[in-house]
């Protein structure tokens, strides 16, 4: 039950534009931000360098990324559970077999393959550099996962943020200030 709830939370995501912005909107980001990293570290000679490209890129990159999660988790968690109050298709789901853990586990579970690809955006923009520089994959790997763990958690405020009303925009206001509390 757990998987039909995260699917219709996917398909339901998917189908609307606020996905689609924040991706576009952050490739847009990242991209001039691996522009940037780029030609700083293109700039200095071998010995003005305090680290390599890889540690570089993944700062800079991973960390301008979690903060795009950090935007982004709440706004695609808001109609989790507050849209389906406000609409009374909660009720729906409250009288179906399903036990309230099996709706929050769905829906996290939803929110996050939703967020999987913004968690990705970073690597791809990596994946330019990978026969032309020397770059550590373990590194990106595990910055990758950090960046995807920490969206979870920004997810699984949000969430909790949707929980508590039944309007999509108070849900974004808690959700925003409970992170920016974190």
């Amino acid at each position: 039950m757990i998987a039909a709830i995260a699917g219709r939370e996917v398909r339901g995501g998917v189908v609307t534009p606020l996905l689609w912005v924040l991706l576009g909107c952050g490739q847009i980001v990242l991209a001039w931000i691996f522009l940037q990293v780029i030609e700083d570290f293109s700039g200095l000679s071998a010995d003005e360098r305090v680290a390599t490209l890889t540690q570089e890129l993944a700062m800079n990159l991973f960390g301008f990324a979690a903060v795009i999660a950090m935007l982004a988790a709440p706004l695609l968690a808001m109609r989790m559970l507050s849209a389906e109050l406000r609409d009374g298709s909660f009720d729906l789901m409250a009288s179906a077999p399903v036990r309230l853990d099996q709706v929050v586990l769905g829906k996290l579970l939803g929110l996050a393959i939703l967020i999987a690809p913004l968690c990705l955006l970073p690597a791809l923009n990596l994946a330019v550099l990978l026969g032309v520089a020397d770059l550590d994959i373990g590194q990106i790997a595990c910055a990758t996962l950090g960046l995807w763990l920490a969206a979870l958690m920004f997810c699984a405020i949000g969430l909790y943020a949707s929980s508590l009303t039944a309007q999509p925009g108070a849900a974004v206001l808690v959700a925003f200030g409970l992170l920016l509390l974190f």
